[in-house]
């Protein structure tokens, strides 16, 4: 069951985008759940699910998973309040922080050793580079955020490398 809140902004002059007396709504509630399981499964790996949802009067969406992340979407003050879009934008910023861990078949991008660049690639479990890649967080949605991540998985590559350097001396 997820939990609703109603978040209370306190107070303000401004027209209300949504009416807040509409979460104790049994239909209202139900709406939301529909929305929410369209786009946690289109956004989120299986095992990422909301546990949390709030919304506020002036359209501020914050959602939370059961991995402890937050995503929040804001209604633009000119804009008409869209629940839909609004909870769409508050799942898309909440799967930013969720790794991507690619399934079998899947492209992704991630950082080569070799050349510190970026590399679009597809993930096969039988390939021991798309495992290792996987297994050190070095598997990315977008080049933009392989790039964006490039400094922290180079030095991950370098840890790995001065650790397979000590097990290679322990056999001589």
């Amino acid at each position: 069951m997820m939990k609703f809140e109603d978040a209370k902004s306190g107070k303000s002059d401004k027209i209300p985008k949504f009416d807040i007396n509409l979460i104790d709504s049994k239909e209202f509630q139900d709406y939301v759940e529909g929305v929410i399981a369209k786009y946690e499964g289109t956004f989120l790996p299986e095992d990422v699910h909301i546990t949390y949802v709030s919304i506020n009067k002036d359209g501020k969406i914050v959602t939370k998973d059961n991995k402890g992340n937050k995503g929040i979407s804001k209604c633009h003050p000119d804009d008409a309040f869209n629940l839909e879009i609004g909870v769409q934008l508050a799942v898309q910023r909440l799967a930013e922080k969720t790794p991507f861990i690619p399934k079998d078949g899947e492209v992704y991008y991630s950082i080569l050793l070799a050349t510190s660049n970026t590399y679009k690639s597809t993930f096969y479990e039988c390939i021991f580079s798309d495992k290792l890649d996987r297994a050190i967080g070095n598997c990315f949605r977008t080049e933009e955020e392989a790039k964006k991540h490039k400094d922290k998985i180079m030095s991950r590559f370098k840890t790995l490398l001065k650790y397979a350097e000590r097990l290679a001396k322990g056999d001589n």
